[in-house]
């Protein structure tokens, strides 16, 4: 799973096995260490979840989190479509930006 920050925008790109490990078990986490501890340890989660009905963002503790509901979720990884996108209010004017695609294998 890789995440791109850029302003006010996160994008997640997911491989094909990836996409195969969230349909099975409803989330995919990845770490990035800066150093020895763990407050020193940026985590980055993309989670299906039950009890939510729209897409929502979170940063607390050192994790972002990407909550997705179930059936926005169910409908991405086992279809064809691409991504989804959302724009978040995060108390400023831009919002804040999700998009999260596959990251298809190209067959040249």
């Amino acid at each position: 799973m890789k995440l791109r920050i850029q302003g006010n925008s996160l994008r997640v790109r997911v491989s094909e096995t990836e996409v195969a490990k969230f349909r099975e078990i409803g989330h995919l986490e990845e770490s990035v260490v800066f150093g020895p501890t763990q407050k020193e340890t940026l985590n980055y989660l993309l989670i299906k979840s039950y009890e939510n009905t729209e897409v929502t963002a979170s940063f607390s503790e050192n994790n972002i989190t990407i909550s997705v509901p179930a059936a926005i979720a169910k409908d991405w990884a086992n279809s064809e479509h691409n991504g989804f996108e959302v724009k978040l209010p995060n108390g400023t004017d831009k919002g804040l930006k999700i998009l999260v695609e596959k990251d298809l294998d190209c067959i040249h």
